[in-house]
C-alpha cells in the first residue's frame, strides 16, 4: 500500500476518534447545563452539537436539537441567558418564569456549574474504570530491581531482576531503603567506596558487597540498576470510587496550577509552554491513545474531561467560571450587573480565548515541521 494512502488512513482514523471523543466530552458538559436548566424551569431554546452555522435541526417540544458544521464544542441556548438579550422587552409572567435572567442567583449558579460538575464526574467515572482494571501504584517500603545494566557494579556481583534491596550499610551504619531516591542518594554519597547491600531473593536475605561508581556512564546510575519502590495493587470494586475520586482531585489541582503558569507566561512573555496542547496536538494524542487500547483511551479521555472541568470553572470572561462571577456579584449585592458591561467583558474574554487557541494551534503546527 502506498505510503500516502497509509498516512491518509491514519489521519482519517485519528480525526474520527478525536471527533467522537470531543463529542462525548462536550455532550456530557452541555447535558449538565441542559438538565439543571430544565429542572429549575428555564426554557432551553437550543441544544447544539458543534458550532454554527447549523447543518440540521430537529424540534422536540420547546427545544431545537441541532447539528452544526464546525465539529468543535457545543452549546445550550437558554431563554434570557445573555445579559442584554431581554433588554427593553416586556415579558409576560409566564415568560419570566421560564427566563434564566429572572431566576434566583443561586439557581442560575447551579446551571452554570452543572457542566463543570459533569466533566469532573465523567473524569472520575473513567478513572474508576482504568483503576479497577489496571490497579494503582503503592510504595512497598523497599526497592525492587527492574533491570541490570551490563558491565556495571550490579552485574558484576550477580544482582538479578526481581531482587529486593531492604537496607544498606556503610561506615556510618545501616540505612533502611524505603524508596528509590534513598538508594540513589546513598550510592552517590559512597562513590568508589565499598558498601553492603541487604538483598532479598526467593524469601532469603543475604549481604552483598558492592562499590558504587563515582562517575558512571551517561544515562546510568552509580550501581547500574533500574529500580522501583512501587508495586501495582489491585483494588476491590468498593475501594475504587474513593481512590479514583482522590486521584481526580489531585489531577484537577495540578491542572489548575499548570494552567495558571501558562496564562502568566502568555501575559508576561507572549510565549506558550511546550507542555500546552492545542486542538491539533490533542487530536494527535487522541489517536495515539486509541492505538494503545481502550484503557489508555479512557485514561486520556479522563484527563481531557478533568482539563475541561478546571478550565471552565476559571473565573474568566466567556467561561462558566466567568459567568459565575457575575452571578456571585448579584447574589452578594442583590443587584444585577449592568447588561452592557457584562456583554462587553464576555466578548473581550471570548476574543482572548480564541486568540489563545489560535496561538497554541500555530505552535502545534510548527512543532510538526521537520527542522
Amino acid at each position: 500500500m502506498p505510503h500516502f494512502v497509509i498516512a491518509f488512513t491514519g489521519i482519517l482514523q485519528t480525526s474520527v476518534v478525536f471527533f467522537l471523543v470531543l463529542s462525548v466530552l462536550v455532550l456530557i458538559h452541555e447535558l449538565g447545563h441542559f438538565f439543571v436548566a430544565k429542572k429549575i424551569g428555564v426554557k432551553v431554546e437550543e441544544f447544539g452539537l458543534g458550532l454554527p452555522p447549523r447543518m440540521k435541526g430537529w424540534l422536540f417540544g420547546e427545544t431545537l436539537y441541532s447539528l452544526n458544521w464546525l465539529p468543535f464544542g457545543g452549546f445550550v441556548k437558554l431563554f434570557g441567558e445573555e445579559a442584554n438579550e431581554l433588554k427593553g422587552i416586556a415579558l409576560t409572567a409566564e415568560q419570566k418564569a421560564h427566563s434564566f435572567a429572572h431566576k434566583h442567583p443561586f439557581k442560575k449558579l447551579l446551571v452554570v456549574v452543572a457542566g463543570v460538575f459533569m466533566n469532573f464526574l465523567l473524569g472520575w467515572f473513567l478513572l474508576s474504570i482504568v483503576i479497577f482494571n489496571e490497579g494503582v501504584p503503592r510504595e512497598m517500603g523497599r526497592v525492587r530491581v527492574e533491570a541490570i545494566q551490563s558491565d556495571s557494579p550490579a552485574s558484576k556481583i550477580g544482582l538479578k531482576k526481581g531482587d529486593e534491596i531492604l537496607k544498606v550499610k556503610d561506615e556510618g551504619g545501616e540505612l533502611i531503603i524505603q524508596k528509590s531516591q534513598d538508594l540513589i542518594d546513598f550510592s552517590k554519597k559512597n562513590g568508589d567506596k565499598e558498601v553492603i547491600l541487604f538483598v532479598t531473593r526467593d524469601s532469603k536475605t543475604t549481604e552483598v558487597k558492592i562499590t558504587p561508581r563515582l562517575n558512571p556512564p551517561a544515562g546510568q546510575g552509580s550501581l547500574g540498576l533500574n529500580i522501583t519502590s512501587t508495586s501495582v495493587v489491585k483494588l476491590s470494586v468498593f475501594e475504587v470510587p474513593k481512590e479514583s475520586f482522590l486521584t481526580s482531585v489531585k489531577i484537577s489541582v495540578m491542572i489548575f496550577s499548570e494552567f495558571g503558569k501558562m496564562i502568566a507566561g502568555v501575559v508576561t512573555s507572549g510565549k506558550v509552554s511546550g507542555q500546552v496542547a492545542g486542538p491539533v496536538k490533542i487530536a494527535q494524542m487522541t489517536g495515539e491513545a486509541a492505538r494503545g487500547g481502550w484503557i489508555e483511551l479512557f485514561y486520556f479521555m479522563a484527563m481531557l474531561s478533568l482539563n475541561l472541568s478546571v478550565i471552565n470553572i476559571l473565573p474568566f470572561p466567556a467561561l462558566d467560571g466567568g459567568r459565575g462571577v457575575f452571578i456571585m456579584y448579584e447574589l452578594i449585592t442583590k443587584k444585577k450587573p449592568k447588561a452592557d458591561w457584562e456583554a462587553k467583558i464576555n466578548i473581550v474574554g471570548f476574543l482572548f480565548l480564541i486568540s489563545l487557541i489560535i496561538l497554541v494551534t500555530v505552535f502545534d503546527i510548527i512543532s510538526f515541521i521537520p527542522r
